[in-house]
């Protein structure tokens, strides 16, 4: 097998170490990786796998990658080393709830420009992924990446099944494309960017294994592997390959060991962060939530309700049992959803008309929300870390004072998108899916179609 043309770089970077303490359902981790190769990361669901590459992120991004979980007591410590094969430098980020406020402490060794450089990397290269995930848009192949991926796939000896494929990938207008081809895409884009990188770090790939097809699994490893033989490669996954597609040789794995016993970490791992605004992390300082958008009582949301949009006004005097019997509903709802995006359900804004009404809720009542929601987001089956899940109180303001109005709130909530064969469901064993009206109750002759149809379109290779 011919090996593949690198870009000529000036910088090529790894991580030597990473050492975790209270990071989401992690309590701690050391791990110590190879120069280069593939490190597969792999345990059950909600272990903490996903975690894990977050906290990889976090020391060299900073907040905007992260969420911070009030009613923790614990400290949380990320430290990394990374090396530019001349020089190892770390950089340790440490959180602390001291009264209700997030004080965060950034230690870096002395001469930290190693560090600084990866992060200007990171930064400077919005078009090489360094995690993939589903939250990256789908974009069809252009003629010149087939150019460039041919004869890498010839060389590793998927000639064959390439011939048969490229035209689809090309010409997504006219083929429908299974979910597999879908992701193959997104990872080949990924693939060529760094493989084309003038400034070489790590490629980070969380759980993406399982959206794939046998034959395109197969063609998946194979490029990782042939990637892993010049830089480092990361995954996460909740299997090994098999031995007929990789050697256990070939690559070094770290088992993340799920625990039911629940520590609430400090931090975790936003799974929705925005890549656009990835900026550097700047010196210590207490941490604050950014500015949030203003809302004002009585005015129109700025966007209508649709799929992935859904708008709730709480009725009655009892907000708590109001929201927390519906929400998780919706939530499942949206997980089941195949439209790969991500949900939003808004309580406080009427459905007619979109305007902003708010929930009055007091401090004690929010923390009641938070609890129970989180407590419903753990009962989901199958397991989804609840950390996945975003729940945040935007203030409502007077439009003449400009000032909050006491107590009253527009709940949001985001669901992660996710590719899965499976249906989730409530802790009562009730299955949901959205609809353009709202949410839709499954049976169980609806579910077994549901799930047929999903497992087609995923093994069907036009």
């Amino acid at each position: 097998m011919s090996r593949m043309v690198f870009i000529k770089n000036n910088f090529m970077f790894f991580i030597e170490r990473l050492k975790i303490e209270n990071f989401g359902p992690i309590h701690k981790l050391d791990l110590h990786f190879k120069k280069s190769g593939l490190h597969f990361i792999h345990g059950k669901n909600s272990s903490g796998k996903t975690q894990v590459i977050g906290a990889i992120l976090y020391p060299l991004i900073g907040n905007s990658i992260i969420n911070h979980v009030k009613n923790s007591a614990l400290e949380s410590i990320v430290e990394i080393e990374i090396s530019d094969f001349k020089s190892t430098q770390s950089i340790k980020n440490t959180v602390s709830p001291i009264d209700g406020v997030f004080v965060e402490s950034l230690a870096l060794e002395p001469d930290n420009k190693l560090i600084n450089e990866l992060k200007n990397a990171i930064i400077s290269y919005p078009e090489a992924p360094i995690l993939l995930n589903q939250n990256i848009p789908f974009s069809q192949l252009t003629e010149l990446e087939i150019q460039k991926l041919t004869p890498i796939l010839n060389a590793a000896g998927e000639s064959k099944y390439w011939e048969s494929l490229k035209h689809r990938l090309i010409d997504s207008n006219n083929y429908q494309l299974s979910i597999s081809q879908e992701n193959l895409s997104k990872f080949l884009k990924t693939f060529l960017a760094h493989v084309e990188l003038q400034i070489q770090f790590p490629l980070l790939v969380d759980d993406f294994f399982y959206h794939f097809s046998p034959p395109v699994e197969k063609m998946v490893y194979k490029l990782l592997a042939l990637l892993g033989e010049r830089k480092q490669v990361i995954c996460t996954s909740t299997v090994l390959p098999s031995n007929d597609i990789l050697n256990s040789d070939s690559y070094k794995s770290y088992e993340i060991t799920y625990t039911s016993k629940r520590r609430i970490s400090p931090v975790n791992f936003n799974y929705n962060f925005p890549k656009k605004r990835l900026t550097p992390l700047t010196k210590s300082k207490t941490s604050r939530n950014k500015e949030e958008e203003k809302y004002f009582l009585n005015e129109k949301y700025n966007s209508d309700e649709t799929r992935n949009i859904e708008f709730k006004e709480v009725k009655g005097k009892n907000p708590i049992s109001s929201i927390q019997g519906v929400a998780i509903q919706y939530v499942v709802a949206y997980l089941n959803s195949v439209s790969n995006k991500t949900g939003y359900i808004y309580w406080g804004i009427k459905d007619e008309t979109q305007e902003i009404v708010g929930i009055k809720v007091d401090a004690k009542q929010r923390d009641d929300i938070r609890k129970r929601l989180t407590d419903d987001f753990h009962s989901i089956t199958p397991d989804i870390e609840p950390s996945a899940f975003s729940v945040e109180f935007h203030k409502i303001y007077d439009k003449k004072t400009n000032s909050p109005i006491e107590d009253l709130f527009l709940l949001e909530i985001v669901i992660p998108p996710v590719q899965s064969l499976y249906l989730y469901s409530t802790s009562k064993g009730e299955v949901y899916i959205k609809t353009d009206s709202g949410k839709r109750k499954l049976t169980i002759m609806k579910i077994q179609k549901e799930l047929e149809a999903r497992i087609m379109k995923n093994l069907k290779i036009k």
